[in-house]
């Protein structure tokens, strides 16, 4: 993965890798789909921000999302990589709950972009595409077990 993207340092790798497997086990999501998400929206950079003001590795949207960042000390701590992994995650899961547990339904909520639907499925492609081949490769690097825990 480290390879795929290589303007990412292996120390924010690693940092984020921890993130994402804290954010796994909270809310029990798949980790490979964490960093699916965030290979999709930022690329690792958790410095991008969008201009519909989406931000971090998740570009999580602030506003649209005030109360989850009470606990991580308000909206203005979304740019933290640790909080908004957390919160990213949060949000995904929440639809994937409301989607029936149905990760590509999950993902188009995650998009959310009412004004075109067709925008939402090629997203949710995309990111199962990503977390395939994030899958695959894992495969291939690592002992079952291993495995195993990442995408469980």
């Amino acid at each position: 993965l480290v390879q795929k993207y290589p303007t990412v340092s292996k120390n924010a790798f690693k940092k984020i890798l921890e993130w994402a497997d804290e954010a796994s086990s909270i809310e029990k999501v798949p980790k490979t789909m964490i960093l699916a998400i965030i290979a999709a929206e930022s690329g690792f950079n958790p410095f991008l921000k969008s201009t519909g003001n989406a931000e971090g590795l998740m570009q999580v949207i602030p506003s649209w999302h005030k109360e989850k960042m009470q606990s991580i000390g308000g909206v203005e701590n979304i740019v933290d990589p640790r909080s908004n992994i957390l919160k990213g995650t949060q949000v995904y899961k929440e639809y994937l709950v409301q989607a029936g547990n149905s990760a590509s339904r999950a993902l188009q909520l995650y998009l959310g972009d009412p004004k075109s639907p067709a925008a939402n499925v090629t997203y949710a492609n995309k990111v199962m595409g990503i977390k395939k081949d994030i899958d695959e490769r894992l495969e291939k690097s690592m002992k079952p077990d291993q495995v195993a825990m990442l995408t469980k």
